[in-house]
This record gives C-alpha cells, sequence and structure tokens, in this order.
C-alpha cells in the first residue's frame, strides 16, 4: 500500500486493506532453503547427521545484507547458497551445486564449514575424519547479487580442491573438524583443525591474511638452521610426562567485544588410558585459555602464560583445569561456548554432575566464570535413564541428547538451545534470567521430531542483528529432506512477557518525554516487540497530553484507551516510531477515544494492523510513514492518514 495521498479517510468498518502476515508463536520463523523454482531440487543428505552437527560452526554466516549457507544434497554433492536479507529475495535463494563430496558422506564428522573474507570472497572446508585437507575459495566476492562458483567446483575430489602446496600448513596430513572465525575488525580469518586421531590429536591455527591472499601456521617452531616447523596449538602429549596421550575437543573459538580469543576444551585420552574408561567416557575436565594476540600467546584465567621450551602452546601438562570432571562422568565433547555480557566465559555441555555417587543421569551443565571464579549449575533435572547407568557411546543415537549451544543476549540472559528425546527431539531454549544462573525455565521452539539433529547457529546475525539463526532440518531419513533456516527472536519473546504480557503503561497525568524518568510502569517500552499502553493502566487524565519521542523509540503494541481526552505522539528534534514486532504484523489500537500520531513512522514488521473498538474511536496518522507491509482495519472506527512516505 503507498500512503502518500493526502487526506485519506478510512472507515474501518467498511474497509480492510491487505492481510496480516502472522508468524507461529513464539517469535519462530522457518524458511525453507530454496530458490523458488519448482524444477531444482534442494533438499538435503539426511540419512547422518553430516549437515546439523555442534562442531559444524559457521555453517550459516551473515555478512553485511547476504547470508550464505553449505550443506550436503541428498546424492552427497555440496550445496552453497546465498539470500539477500533486505528486498523481496530473502526467502529466495541463490544455490549452486558444487561437484564436491565427502570422503566418506555417510560419516557424520565428514561435515563443511564456510566463512567470508574482507574481500567478500567464501571460504570453504569439508568432508574429512582423518583425510588430507579439502579447502577452496569462491572466484569472486559473494557480497552481490551475481552468481558465482567456487575454485574447481565443476570438478569434484581430486585430493586438492584449489588448495595450493602449504597453502594450509599441514594440509597433507590426516585433518578432522575445519573450523573458521573471523577476527574482528579485520577481513582475516582463523581456521582451527585437528590433525591425526582422536586420543592422540593435535589442535593447529592458521591465519588468513587478507591483505596478502595467503594463510600461514600462527605456532611455528624455529630451530638454528632448519626451516620453521608447524607447532601444535594444543599439544597431544607432553614429550617427558608420565601422562597418556589426549586430545583436546574444544567448544569453539569465540571472541569476545574488546578482541580477546577464547576457548574451552575438554581433553579425550587414546587408547593408552590409565582410568579404564574408553571411547566419550576418558573425557575428562572443562580446560579454558584466553589469547590477546589472535591465537598466537595463551594465557590461563589467571593471567598465567602458557609455554613450553618458548613456544606458546597448550598441553595437559601446562593447563589447568577450570573444573575438575573425572573420566567415567559422560562428558560429551565439543558443546557450545559464548562470552556474557562483561565479556566473560561461558560454555555449555552436558555430563552426569553425580557419576562420583552412582547416579549417571545426564544434565545439561551450564559452567562460568562470574568475575572472581569458575562456577557451575545444572540447566535440566533429568530424572530418569537407561536405569542410571552410563549410557556407552554405542547407545548415544537411542538415548540423544544433542550437544548444546549457548548466547547471552544484550539482557545478559543465558539462552541455551538444545534437542532431547526426553522431550521429543524438538528444538528447546532454556533460559536464566538471574546472573546466578539459578532460574531455568525451558521453551519448545518447533514440534516436529528431528531425529539426532544439533543446533548450528549464524554468529554474525546473533552478534549484529539478535536473531538466532539455525540450520534445521529433519535427521534420519534414508531420502532427501527439506533444508532451512529456523529463526527466533528473543528480544521480541521476553518484551511479550513485561507485566504478564500487558506490557508497560504512562502512568502520569501529564506531558513528557517517552524516555523520561519513572513515566512507566512497570517499566519503558522500547524494544521489538515491546507493547505500550496510553490509558488503561489506572492513571487518570485531565486533560490532553502529548508524549515526545525524544529518539527513535521501538514497539509492536501500540493502544490509546482514554474516551475524555486524547494522546498524540510527536516528534522530538530527533524522534521517531519504529514498529517491529518479531515477525508478526505490528498492532495500533483505539478502545476508545480520538488519538493521534504526528511523529515519524517507520515499519520493519510484516504490516500493521489497526484495531479501532466502536464507531466513535479515531486515529489520525500525520507523520510520514516508511517501510514495507500489509495493513489491516477492523472495528468501527476511523482511520485517517494524513501524512506522506514510501511505505509501500
Amino acid at each position: 500500500m503507498n500512503s502518500r495521498a493526502k487526506k485519506l479517510v478510512f472507515l474501518a468498518a467498511l474497509s480492510a486493506l491487505g492481510g496480516t502476515a502472522g508468524a507461529d508463536a513464539p517469535f519462530v520463523t522457518l524458511m525453507p532453503i530454496t530458490d523458488s523454482n519448482p524444477g531444482t531440487d534442494e533438499s538435503a543428505r539426511s540419512n547422518t547427521a553430516i549437515n546439523s552437527v555442534s562442531f559444524k560452526r559457521q555453517a550459516i554466516a551473515t555478512v553485511g545484507d547476504y547470508q550464505l549457507v553449505s550443506y550436503y544434497h541428498a546424492d552427497g554433492t555440496l550445496m552453497v547458497g546465498r539470500r539477500k536479507k533486505s528486498g523481496t529475495s530473502w526467502t529466495d535463494w541463490y544455490l549452486r551445486k558444487t561437484a564436491f563430496t565427502s570422503f566418506n558422506i555417510n560419516d557424520s564428522h565428514n561435515t563443511s564449514t564456510i566463512a567470508v573474507d574482507g574481500d567478500g570472497f567464501l571460504h570453504m572446508a569439508w568432508g574429512l575424519h582423518g583425510n588430507v585437507m579439502q579447502y577452496t575459495r569462491s572466484n569472486t566476492s559473494v557480497l552481490n547479487d551475481n552468481a558465482f562458483t567456487m575454485f574447481n567446483d565443476t570438478v569434484g575430489n581430486d585430493n586438492t580442491n584449489g588448495v595450493k602446496a602449504n597453502e594450509i600448513p599441514l594440509y597433507n596430513r590426516p585433518v578432522t573438524y575445519p573450523e573458521f572465525t573471523n577476527v574482528p575488525n579485520s577481513g582475516d580469518l582463523i581456521f582451527a583443525y585437528r590433525t591425526d586421531s582422536s586420543g592422540n590429536g593435535e589442535f593447529q591455527m592458521s591465519r588468513w591474511n587478507n591483505a596478502g591472499n595467503t594463510w600461514a601456521g600462527i605456532h611455528t617452531a624455529y630451530q638454528p638452521g632448519n626451516a620453521p616447523a608447524a607447532q601444535p596449538w594444543i599439544d597431544n602429549d607432553f614429550s617427558g610426562d608420565s601422562l597418556p596421550n589426549v586430545n583436546a575437543y574444544h567448544n569453539g573459538v569465540v571472541y569476545d567485544a574488546n578482541g580477546r580469543m577464547h576457548v574451552a576444551w575438554t581433553w579425550r585420552t587414546g587408547g593408552d588410558s590409565t582410568t579404564g574408561f574408553t571411547d566419550y567416557q576418558s573425557n575428562h575436565n572443562l580446560m579454558y585459555a584466553y589469547s590477546d594476540n589472535h591465537g598466537v600467546d595463551w594465557r590461563l584465567t589467571n593471567g598465567t602464560l602458557l609455554q613450553r621450551s618458548g613456544i606458546h602452546d597448550i598441553d595437559e601438562n601446562n593447563a589447568t583445569p577450570v573444573l575438575s570432571i573425572p573420566d567415567g562422568s559422560s562428558l560429551i565433547n565439543q558443546a557450545g561456548m559464548t562470552v556474557d555480557a562483561d565479556n566473560r566465559p561461558m560454555v555449555a555441555t552436558w555430563w552426569a554432575p553425580n557419576a562420583a555417587q552412582g547416579n549417571h543421569l545426564r544434565q545439561y551443565m551450564l559452567a562460568w566464570h562470574d568475575g572472581t571464579t569458575w562456577q557451575k549449575t545444572a540447566i535440566t533435572s533429568r530424572n530418569s535413564e537407561n536405569n542410571n547407568n552410563r549410557v556407552p557411546e554405542s547407545q548415544l543415537n537411542t538415548y540423544s541428547m544433542s550437544r548444546p549451544i549457548v548466547v547471552v543476549d544484550d539482557e545478559n540472559r543465558a539462552l541455551v538451545v538444545f534437542r532431547d528425546y526426553q522431550r521429543g527431539n524438538v528444538v528447546t531454549v532454556a533460559y536464566s534470567l538471574s546472573p546466578l544462573r539459578n532460574d531455568w525455565q525451558m521453551l519448545d521452539l518447533t514440534t516436529e521430531d528431528l531425529g539426532t539433529w544439533e543446533p548450528s547457529y549464524d554468529v554474525a546475525r546473533w552478534k549484529n542483528d539478535g536473531i538466532l539463526s539455525m540450520y534445521y532440518q529433519r535427521i534420519g531419513s534414508q531420502t532427501g529432506v527439506q533444508a532451512s533456516i529456523l529463526e527466533w527472536n528473543p528480544a521480541a519473546y521476553f518484551n511479550s512477557l513485561v507485566n504478564g504480557g500487558s506490557g508497560s503503561f504512562w502512568n502520569v497525568d501529564a506531558s513528557g518525554a517517552w524516555g523520561g524518568a519513572s513515566v512507566w510502569t512497570p517499566g519503558m517500552p522500547d524494544g521489538i516487540a515491546a507493547i505500550a499502553n496510553f490509558g488503561g493502566g489506572g492513571t487518570a487524565i485531565l486533560d490532553s497530553r502529548t508524549i515526545t519521542l525524544d529518539t527513535t523509540r521501538t514497539v509492536g503494541q501500540l493502544t490509546f484507551n482514554n474516551a475524555f481526552h486524547s494522546y498524540t505522539l510527536a516528534p522530538g528534534a530527533v524522534g521517531s516510531l519504529l514498529l517491529s514486532n518479531g515477525g508478526a504484523a505490528a498492532t495500533i489500537g483505539v478502545t476508545n477515544g480520538s488519538h493521534f500520531i504526528t511523529a515519524p513512522i517507520a515499519i520493519t514488521a510484516a504490516g500493521v494492523s489497526f484495531n479501532l473498538n466502536g464507531g466513535t474511536s479515531l486515529l489520525g496518522v500525520s507523520g510520514d510513514i516508511s517501510g514495507a507491509g500489509d495493513l489491516s482495519v477492523s472495528g468501527g472506527g476511523t482511520l485517517i492518514f494524513s501524512g506522506t512516505g514510501g511505505w509501500a
């Protein structure tokens, strides 16, 4: 609808323009990965979790106005795709089916990972479980609306796939768990991966120099008269000690707002374990280190430098556990990590916290640093499983709990996403509002049984937009299934809970600024899906009142209710009203009386629903309107538009 016409009067009882675009509560959107061409087969491989395991970090990546994805097609070849956030193409993908495939397409370790560098080139590694590195880049920038290709993507696997000799150090050694991380305020990338095997592997770390278009190992040992040799980031043993060989399973490489790099991990013992435990039951301890120079030097929580023979690497001899978790505790590896609003590390994982007492019930657990020390708490209270015996690795798909991811929002709420067979294998969010992390509540975002799906999310979209954007598909089918992006808007959800869902009320018999002190009960509404009420909250006004928008204020619902005096929302020097309701249509309602909006209105919601109750209610909108979306009008009142703008 275009609102350029002047003095256009709508009689709500007679007119309904367009329709509202609804969204599944609670503020969840499920968008298929499709180019909208019925002739295109976009189905995803589903017989294993190769597309949706926790260590498929950077499964989806947003850069500016574009979101990119990689996944295995049902036939085993790799798909890469891109969609644009703005305009009409948000649900229409550009998809390219490559000839690349995995060394073992039925092994869920052999996932893919992507990242975009500072020049807009897409980097991808894939198909690895103790195999020679498979890595390629796009031939052009992908941050535009043009078709793109990946180097050698019509050739298929040839054991190099575009990797130039020594382009990524140690690329010709057995590699598993490739993972990209974008270096903040830089076009560079960090690339972490494990060499060799479980229980005896070393993690390496390389950096992409975007200015020079080259990869270089971050840890390099220099010996007089010899060429530099790659040095592990996290080593598997310490020569001369009596400890068995181990390898680290980390929970992701995370940057905080100050550019500090964080990593947490657990150790897994190889065949020389001395405890009698094997497989994942040999996982033990939670470790942590940070780096202030992008992975070159690493320090413990207390600042102690992890150093051996002048080389800054990490091993079981010099790293100190932040939580002691013994072998046999059913500790899972490669779970989730983030930092909180104060840039302090936080880890979500699962183990059996009472295993030492013979209780092997696994619980989702949170570990975090509170500024003084490391804390831990149980997120769940699961009360039965396998007769309280340990679940062996061979039965983890039967008693299936996904590894979790964890994020923290601007209000310092911890949000943990997981899938548990005991909850029907749906996508569940556990959230804690308390800084003590002791008030966990559960929210199911979906209803579909996803099999052994695990969450992976778009880090940049979360950081920049506050949207939890996750790769979504069902696992366990022998045929292809639809791949989708599941998005949840936590801010919209939590704003909708304010004051029991009724929102905030203007509580003074006076005009004033929207952001004034003590003018709202229980607090100022300003955020996606926030609810603002003028009247109806127990405070009577004895004359018409003007509320000045002192800056851009955001709401999802706005209600006026006074039969005798009017409320007017007026612009300040820079004030405007932003309508945003977490993917649903915003609503503006008039319960009684005549009320006015003279401030500019911007619309980012899925349209606007005007609810004008009674034949005498009136809403006058004279501020300029911008944005897009459908408009619907209900009730018996009158809606008057007299502003200009580009609402389409």
